[in-house]
């Protein structure tokens, strides 16, 4: 006794397998840009808004010094960047600013409206230390692996998707 079975509309299922590497990817981007801009807002919200941080105003305090991204165009490449600029890192792992002449001194000015050169000196010093304030890679490594799930459904999900959608149109043809 031989049973054959013959299989209609393949190309439209095979199809289906090959799109759904791209909509895996797709949905893997889309849920890292995410984490990381969850991650940069975090950050924003709990540090640059006052203590344990620091108090900053202005651009500072928008978050403007905090960048991310993501790049990759295959699984192997994909990889996802969040920063900070050279202007809070001195607040994150902390500095000495000393004056360039060795027996120099620091003078210290509050930013004045309208006049090039600065505004009226308020101290002068020989020095200034900026502790470490902020607490930006720790965040990091502690938002990380939860980004990571997240993203590794989303990658699961595009893969569904895809197929639902394949199995859909091979079995509409029939």
């Amino acid at each position: 006794m031989n049973i054959s079975a013959s299989i209609v509309n393949m190309p439209d299922f095979l199809r289906g397998v090959s799109e759904a590497d791209k909509k895996s990817l797709q949905f893997m981007r889309r849920e890292l840009g995410r984490g990381l801009k969850r991650l940069r807002k975090k950050f924003i919200t709990e540090q640059l808004k006052g203590p344990p941080g620091i108090r900053a105003s202005g651009r500072l305090s928008k978050g403007r010094n905090v960048f991310t991204f993501v790049k990759g165009d295959t699984h192997a490449d994909l990889s996802g960047h969040i920063g900070i600029s050279s202007l809070l890192h001195v607040h994150e792992k902390g500095a000495t600013i000393r004056p360039r002449a060795s027996a120099g001194m620091l003078y210290l000015k509050r930013r004045g409206r309208g006049s090039p050169k600065g505004g009226v000196i308020f101290a002068v010093v020989p020095q200034v230390v900026i502790p470490k304030r902020l607490h930006f890679q720790t965040l990091v490594n502690q938002e990380a692996p939860q980004i990571l799930v997240r993203v590794a459904h989303a990658g699961q999900k595009g893969v569904e998707v895809a197929m639902s959608n394949a199995l859909k149109r091979t079995v509409k043809k029939i």
